[in-house]
């Protein structure tokens, strides 16, 4: 398996991820219409909400994706370091879908619009983060004879 066929993979992964989010809410946008949830839920715990989501989408999930990706050494088989990244960026991902599935879920119960806001912009921030081959090589492929199989476009498994 070459380079490019990992790449279409994770961006497969990529586009499902962040289209859950999105369809999770028209889905119950639509599915609820105007008939939201009636709880009584401090406004507080929205505060909380948007807190944690904003540390989580853009502070905790890079974090834990770099601290993953850390893991490869110069030694490493290639094949391996893409294992690396793809495990990282599907963490990373996962966290921040579910700092937006949060927001939403809480948006639809308080109708709160920082809420919704705050699941946008984490959307929006998902949709950036996407996968690419200089991001691959900047974040897990370090050494030159590393880089040399990534941009060779080898078969490398």
């Amino acid at each position: 398996m070459n380079v490019s066929n990992y790449l279409i993979v994770l961006k497969i992964l990529h586009i499902s991820l962040c289209s859950g989010l999105l369809i999770f809410f028209v889905f119950i946008q639509w599915g609820l219409g105007s008939n939201f949830i009636d709880a009584n839920i401090p406004m507080e715990i929205s505060y909380i909400i948007i807190g944690l989501t904003f540390f989580g989408a853009f502070f905790l999930a890079p974090f834990i994706f770099q601290k993953i990706c850390n893991q490869g050494k110069p030694e490493t088989a290639p094949a391996t370091l893409f294992k690396i990244y793809q495990g990282g960026f599907i963490v990373q991902m996962a966290i921040m879908e579910a700092c937006g599935l949060l927001c939403l879920i809480f948006y639809f119960i308080t109708q709160w619009m920082p809420l919704l806001f705050m699941a946008l912009l984490t959307l929006f921030f998902m949709i950036y983060r996407r996968p690419s081959k200089m991001d691959m090589e900047k974040k897990v492929f370090k050494t030159a004879q590393q880089k040399s199989y990534l941009n060779a476009n080898n078969n490398f498994l």
